[in-house]
């Protein structure tokens, strides 16, 4: 689960660096919400800081 945790924040980052705002967004949501839906809580920590960011 970690593993896919980082690889789905790579994408995130990743997306971030273009002019695609609305993908980027949406990148975000997908990412923050497989995070909460996660059972390890350092994978929710970490969402918690990427949405404070």
């Amino acid at each position: 689960m970690a593993t896919i945790a980082k690889e789905k924040l790579r994408d995130l980052l990743a997306r971030a660096r273009t002019t695609d705002r609305h993908r980027t967004g949406h990148l975000r949501w997908k990412f923050l919400t497989w995070c909460a839906d996660c059972d390890i809580p350092e994978v929710r920590t970490l969402a918690r800081t990427i949405d404070r960011w």
